[in-house]
């Protein structure tokens, strides 16, 4: 389970005053995708999955497509790096220090700051989430554990859920095979994978037995 609430590194610096979202909402932003490895450094740095989005590295904005993020941190591996980072849940922007490596992790596909990456706007990321309504009880989805009101579906491991289509597009997809999610919960404010067998022949209405309202 990834604590939402974790706080930001030593170091980090907030600037001051709220960022209203309306400012964001039109701007190209690198945002962390949802899952960040334990231990990494953006972990050990204090990134907040889904929440938090990066708008520059080293002073380098990060408003447009293009490769600076991945340039940056490949010339500074073993340096440390100054993200400015905006917060969607606290709507403020802060200064993180982290230390890009090839050493924290055995395994490449980590990364060097263990954290997978897209390129997105503020707006089209906060869209994009599938809040869990009432769940039925004995249903797939009260089955994988689904909380009623207050979670959130987020994503996927696996695979980028980017318009209100996609999350009906997987359920239909996967009949019958385990699928994983990653869910945020409001009340105890923290992100878990949870794995559910969508089933149209479970006994109930719909493949999960439970309703879903997007944005």
């Amino acid at each position: 389970m990834y604590s939402i609430a974790k706080t930001a590194a030593v170091g980090a610096k907030r600037h001051a005053g709220a960022v209203g979202p309306g400012a964001l909402a039109h701007q190209c932003l690198c945002a962390p995708l949802f899952q960040v490895n334990d231990h990494s450094p953006a972990y050990d740095a204090g990134i907040q999955p889904f929440f938090d989005f990066i708008l520059s590295i080293n002073s380098v904005r990060l408003d447009k497509p293009g490769t600076e993020l991945t340039d940056q941190l490949l010339a500074n591996v073993g340096r440390q790096v100054t993200l400015l980072v905006y917060s969607s849940k606290d709507q403020n922007i802060r200064e993180v220090k982290l230390t890009p490596s090839d050493k924290w992790s055995d395994s490449a596909q980590d990364g060097l700051i263990g954290c997978a990456i897209r390129f997105c706007t503020y707006a089209s990321a906060s869209e994009n989430v599938w809040h869990v309504l009432d769940v039925t009880p004995n249903s797939p989805a009260a089955n994988a554990g689904l909380q009623p009101h207050t979670d959130y579906v987020i994503g996927t491991p696996h695979r980028h859920l980017e318009s209100q289509a996609d999350f009906s597009r997987l359920i239909e997809e996967q009949q019958g095979v385990p699928v994983q999610l990653l869910v945020y919960n409001r009340h105890w404010d923290t992100c878990r994978e949870v794995t559910i067998v969508p089933d149209k022949n479970w006994g109930g209405q719909g493949s999960l037995g439970c309703d879903v309202g997007y944005g």
